[in-house]
């Protein structure tokens, strides 16, 4: 079985204008009512390339807003529509260059700055046993020659902020929990060291009490996450009672590192990792 981006009927693509037309089709198809004029709008500001089995790929999503991307109901995932169906392998090649940027786009009311450049993903041209449809798979990535990139996603931390102070509000009603006055500040000590501070008013029920909570996020030499210094309580004491329980499960969680390479498919290897938190809250990687 292979999950593919499906192109439709043989014989596959063999122009940028073909491919695009193409993939506009298959993501119309599966995307919800809400996010279509954004799929339309994405793919007006699209280019490609087709040599041979060999795939270039230029997106630009500045202006395009996104919302309601959370929850079970989301959609987000048909944004890339892709199909699980028997397969048979016909070529392979490369996708040379993804190219995807956006200055700034919209995800939850966020305006969010995208640059995305990755070079040398391996891929392979399949077409589908039982009805004949072309697509495009992932193919296994050569560890030794890995992709190669660099993407950088940054945001204003207030809006962010702001943004997930209204996806916690919705989720913790469905609780019964009332959180009110979120305040949250993120600062940059360090290259690859973020420290978070955190107070919010919660109220379920009768019981209602400020908390607070301060943890540093923190990347080492090996790429591992650490989450250090983790702090999560309340000036009232049944609350706190509550919390430590709360904090008891985050540490349990965060007591290993979190290793970002052992994450990664094969062939996908991380050389550097930048965080950067002030008025805008960034991450910046390279791949190679």
């Amino acid at each position: 079985m292979s999950e593919h981006l499906n192109l439709g009927p043989a014989p596959r693509p063999t122009t940028g204008a073909d491919l695009l037309a193409r993939m506009r089709t298959a993501a119309l198809a599966d995307a919800p009512e809400r996010l279509r004029l954004q799929v339309e709008a994405a793919f007006s500001h699209a280019s490609a390339e087709v040599e041979g089995a060999d795939v270039t790929l230029d997106l630009d999503a500045t202006g395009l807003s996104f919302d309601g991307l959370f929850g079970d109901d989301s959609g987000a995932s048909d944004l890339v529509p892709t199909r699980d169906a028997e397969v048979r392998e016909t070529d392979r090649g490369q996708l040379r260059s993804l190219t995807v940027r956006a200055h700034p786009m919209h995800v939850e009311g966020v305006p969010v700055d995208v640059g995305i450049t990755l070079e040398g993903i391996a891929i392979r041209w399949v077409e589908v046993v039982a009805d004949g449809t072309v697509g495009i798979d992932a193919a296994g990535q050569d560890p030794a020659s890995p992709v190669r990139g660099h993407v950088r996603i940054e945001a204003p931390q207030a809006e962010t902020v702001d943004a997930v102070r209204r996806v916690a509000e919705a989720a913790l009603a469905e609780q019964g929990v009332t959180l009110a006055d979120l305040d949250v500040q993120l600062t940059s000590e360090g290259p690859r060291t973020v420290r978070a501070e955190g107070t919010a008013r919660i109220k379920k029920g009768f019981l209602g009490a400020p908390a607070s909570a301060t943890a540093t996020l923190r990347i080492d030499d090996a790429l591992q996450v650490h989450v250090e210094d983790l702090r999560i309580t309340s000036s009232n004491v049944i609350v706190a009672g509550l919390l430590a329980a709360v904090r008891g499960k985050v540490e349990e969680r965060t007591k290993q590192p979190i290793d970002l390479a052992a994450q990664l498919p094969a062939g996908v290897r991380v050389t550097d990792v930048t965080l950067t938190a002030g008025e805008r809250f960034g991450v910046e990687a390279h791949l190679g």
